[in-house]
């Protein structure tokens, strides 16, 4: 039920992090823990885990929920004059 929904991904050297957070209704992140609900949180927790990145999230019943991930990234390699170049 958001009216906004706000993306945002951002570069960081080896790192990108990426925020989600919308002006929905929220949730009880305490309630769905214990009772096993929320089964996309942990879905993402465990995706997070195995690309060695972090995930946190933000949320309060009716006030929306903000999520962030943070993963580490292979620096970028191009090709120039037959030479690999890290940027």
């Amino acid at each position: 039920r958001a009216g906004r929904v706000e993306v945002q991904v951002v570069r960081n050297g080896d790192s990108v992090e990426l925020t989600v957070g919308d002006d929905g209704q929220g949730f009880d992140a305490a309630r769905t823990r214990k009772e096993r609900r929320g089964l996309g949180l942990m879905s993402m927790s465990e995706r997070v885990r195995l690309a060695k990145g972090t995930l946190s999230f933000v949320t309060e019943q009716g006030k929306g929920t903000q999520v962030r991930v943070w993963l580490p990234i292979a620096p970028r390699v191009t090709q120039d004059a037959g030479e690999a170049i890290r940027r």
